[in-house]
């Protein structure tokens, strides 16, 4: 919780991403992806993936919001590259 507030303290939006989800049966995940959000009294709008990294679950969701963040900000990201 420390961990987030802080994040949100500094202006960032952060994505929590929830792993080990391969050990919660599927009809259970929304009920933690619940507890995650009460439990950090998240924002409105935060996002929260569930992912496996033993059964992939959530990997997608996970590239296709990094290819939207890296399109939206692609100027950004151009502008730094070319400062180094």
């Amino acid at each position: 919780r420390q961990m987030y507030e802080w994040i949100v303290s500094n202006g960032f939006h952060p994505v929590i991403i929830a792993t080990k989800s391969d050990k919660i049966n599927r009809s259970a995940l929304q009920k933690h992806v619940k507890m995650i959000r009460e439990g950090l009294d998240v924002e409105k709008g935060t996002v929260i993936i569930p992912f496996s990294s033993s059964t992939k679950q959530g990997r997608d969701e996970i590239y296709e919001l990094m290819d939207r963040l890296l399109a939206d900000n692609s100027t950004e990201i151009q502008d730094t590259v070319n400062d180094l």
